[in-house]
């Protein structure tokens, strides 16, 4: 993984979705961990956020990881495990998301603010990027509750 030339300005909020629907949250992690083991997934994003909260860092936070394309030089990632779009996202990943995020923040003085769009500076969804739209991203989707995110950050 490449270091960052200029301090992140960006952290993208991503949701695995491996689109197994009768997949389990701890399936689903195992399933992204052993995606990500592939060394041509490898630091996909810094960490992976498993249903009971648990964080699985994959990258180390002064790397770019390679979760959205041309913003990775600017941007850092985290993934929530999220099987399919309907899945709700647990409390416990609220609480770890958040917690890696106000690091990440502190480290990059990243604004705790939601950003209007990858020109400013912030979290925001990928879906809301550029990249993401263009892809036809929808993570981390209609499920996750900005509101409540933003308020524990």
């Amino acid at each position: 993984l490449l270091p960052y030339h200029q301090p992140p300005r960006l952290i993208i909020i991503h949701a695995t979705r491996s689109g197994i629907a009768d997949h389990t949250l701890a399936q689903e992690l195992q399933s992204t961990i052993n995606w990500y083991a592939s060394q041509s997934n490898a630091g996909n994003s810094h960490c992976i956020i498993g249903g009971d909260g648990t964080i699985y860092w994959t990258a180390e936070l002064d790397k770019q990881a390679w979760g959205a394309t041309y913003l990775n030089p600017v941007a850092m990632h985290i993934e929530v495990c999220q099987p399919v779009t309907i899945v709700p996202y647990t409390e416990e990943q609220y609480l770890s998301a958040a917690f890696a995020t106000r690091l990440m923040c502190a480290m990059y003085n990243i604004p705790r603010l939601q950003a209007a769009s990858e020109d400013y500076l912030g979290i925001i969804g990928h879906e809301q990027t550029q990249q993401g739209k263009s892809w036809r991203k929808t993570d981390p989707g209609i499920m996750w509750d900005w509101e409540h995110f933003m308020g524990m950050l």
